[in-house]
């Protein structure tokens, strides 16, 4: 049996040191030998954004809420076993990856999106320990509740979801949107 003693670890990310990597690699690391959930409430995920965190998808077991998804995104995930949930109205971003002894969690500004992870500047508190740890608890109630007040999503969901992708485009780089009526 392997001993592994975790102190609470604190950290502030920004574009800048490339979060998709110390994310993965430190679920790798920290998650080697037994199974891990990947729990995440996020506002908007995409097929770019899945695609940076696939393997740990696939290779956790993952409980995925938003409040907007594409219809890409959303076929992949289906297409990968994964449910993804509604929660209206969500605005919130929380990752979290962890098993029966220790955890990774992101408080973030990102999105599930290749923008949110790479190129926009968002801000986000990555917090690693052990899973007896109050952050931790605290962290796990709150996608809980997220989790237990969201819905499955429906086909009549993805039609509308797509209406409204179809109307906002961004026009150029200084992300001024337009939305077509």
């Amino acid at each position: 049996m392997e001993f592994i003693l975790w102190y609470n670890v604190i950290r502030i990310l920004t574009r800048d040191d490339d979060i998709p990597s110390i994310i993965i690699n430190g679920a790798r690391n920290l998650f080697r030998t037994k199974k891990f959930e990947v729990d995440i409430a996020t506002a908007f995920v995409n097929a770019n954004g899945l695609r940076i965190i696939k393997d740990l998808l696939i290779n956790g077991k993952p409980y995925l809420v938003t409040s907007k998804i594409t219809k890409k995104a959303y076929d992949w995930l289906v297409n990968q076993r994964i449910e993804p949930r509604l929660y209206d109205d969500l605005h919130a971003k929380l990752y979290i990856m962890h098993n029966n002894n220790a955890y990774i969690a992101l408080i973030s500004s990102s999105n599930l999106t290749k923008r949110g992870f790479m190129v926009n500047f968002e801000v986000d508190v990555m917090l690693r320990g052990e899973v007896t740890d109050s952050y931790y608890e605290q962290l796990l109630k709150i996608f809980n509740t997220i989790w237990n007040t969201s819905r499955p999503i429906t086909q009549s969901d993805l039609a509308f979801l797509q209406s409204i992708n179809k109307n906002v485009k961004v026009t150029n780089k200084n992300l001024q949107i337009s939305i077509n009526r």
